[in-house]
């Protein structure tokens, strides 16, 4: 399986514009995302690129249909991070996201790992929270039309 190898410096292309790597955000099980710089506008934007094997392909393609779903909603009402658009690049699915100042890891981590306070974890349930009643509207909305 050939594995794109993100590198500050290199370009990932689009249908809609070249994206600029700045930087390497993190690395997971299903793939890496980069801080990268949308050429036709200058804004940076974070770049989910997924693994090209054929089960996170189908991951790749359930999250984008819950992206989709989840884009209806207002962001800024409900806390949520901005998705762009979904595109494929050299075999790899990828999604745009808003770029986000930091992480919930480095977050905590910048906090010497210690437990999170009620005022800090109150806005992620509530992320949480809106996310799980969305889906479970829409779901009951889908039983009733079948």
């Amino acid at each position: 399986m050939y594995i794109y190898i993100i590198a500050a410096g290199s370009i990932i292309s689009s249908k809609s514009t070249d994206y600029f790597v700045e930087s390497l955000l993190g690395e997971g099980t299903f793939g890496k995302v980069a801080k990268c710089t949308r050429m036709d506008n200058h804004e940076t934007v974070a770049i989910k690129l997924m693994k090209g094997d054929e089960f996170i392909v189908s991951l790749a393609k359930d999250e984008e249909l819950i992206l989709s779903e989840l884009k209806l909603l207002d962001p800024d009402s409900c806390n949520i991070v901005r998705w762009y658009e979904a595109f494929c690049f050299d075999g790899h699915s990828c999604l745009e996201f808003e770029h986000l100042d930091q992480s919930l890891q480095d977050f905590w981590k910048e906090s010497h790992e210690q437990p999170l306070l009620i005022k800090e974890i109150r806005p992620i349930v509530q992320q949480v929270s809106v996310t799980v009643f969305f889906f479970f509207i829409n779901t009951l909305k889908d039983l009733n039309n079948s």
